[in-house]
């Protein structure tokens, strides 16, 4: 997936740098530095993530496919909350 499309923001929020006053300061075109925040794709699987984990049929698949391993079902849930994050991301694309 193309790097702009991953590290768009969810909550953007122009932020600059002043050295002289050392401190967050207003936005100005010459001292733009970007965006802050969370990411629309993790924003999106931690969306993802909070219906996987309320589903018991899902939990109960991911706890029988890795035999009961908390190591293993987090990971678990971790990828697949970035897949449908990524699905999400690329049907968004599409409009």
């Amino acid at each position: 997936m193309e790097d702009e499309i991953l590290n768009e923001r969810a909550f953007p929020q122009p932020f600059s740098w002043e050295p002289e006053k050392g401190q967050a300061g207003q936005y100005t075109s010459a001292e733009y530095l970007g965006y802050g925040g969370m990411s629309l794709r993790d924003y999106f699987a931690a969306k993802a993530l909070s219906g996987l984990t309320a589903c018991e049929i899902i939990a109960t698949s991911i706890d029988k496919q890795t035999n009961g391993s908390i190591e293993l079902s987090s990971k678990a849930y971790a990828l697949y909350a970035y897949l449908i994050a990524d699905a999400m991301l690329k049907e968004r694309k599409k409009s």
